[in-house]
């Protein structure tokens, strides 16, 4: 997962130094930008331990759940062109659940490292699409205490800008993560549906 990172990272700051020449924020996409979004969706997962020990070895579902979810978007790159652009991107559901014991769980489930965003128009309005790969990541918080597993992860879906800067997205979150522990693998598959708005910076 450690090279996925780096390579995401050397793109991105290829990107910023294909358009270090452009002036930042002067309302053309092409150059260095920085979003935020928020919004809502449904995660659904799935949960299974794979125990392969010497004197034992299956798999046991541990959890099968849908939950309403918040979800941020976080993105920070730059435009290859006024339509076309690149950068690193992490997009979480946050939610609340309970594990088997009843003990109340806080989770986040986020896809993140390298996004792009295709526009049909060079400027707004425009419908876009978008969509990023790299990791999945599943942290798994108590209390004081957090666990996190790691794995692959893709994310997708089409956007609208409406005003400058300002628009709506529909995308999803596929991702895999597992976390290993003792010769027991902890492994979970989540998919998010999510709706957001968001504003990006250029």
């Amino acid at each position: 997962m450690r090279s996925w990172r780096i390579c995401g990272l050397l793109l991105v700051a290829t990107v910023f130094a294909a358009a270090s020449a452009v002036q930042a924020f002067d309302g053309n996409r092409k150059g260095f930008i920085i979003g935020f979004g928020v919004g809502a969706g449904v995660t659904s997962y799935t949960q299974e331990l794979e125990i392969d020990l010497p004197s034992v070895s299956r798999t046991e579902p541990v959890a099968d759940e849908s939950k309403t979810v918040l979800v941020t978007d976080f993105r920070l790159g730059g435009g290859v062109t006024d339509q076309f652009l690149l950068y690193y991107e992490n997009r979480v559901a946050w939610f609340g659940a309970e594990d088997a014991a009843g003990t109340d769980l806080f989770i986040a489930h986020g896809i993140g490292l390298l996004g792009a965003s295709y526009y049909f128009r060079p400027s707004s309005p425009s419908l876009y699409v978008l969509g990023s790969v790299g990791t999945s990541a599943w942290m798994t918080m108590i209390e004081s205490e957090y666990d996190m597993a790691a794995g692959f992860g893709v994310s997708g879906g089409v956007g609208y800008e409406f005003k400058r800067g300002w628009a709506v997205e529909a995308t999803a979150n596929w991702g895999k993560p597992k976390d290993t522990a003792d010769g027991v693998d902890l492994v979970t598959e989540a998919f998010s549906g999510m709706f957001t708005v968001g504003y990006t910076g250029y």
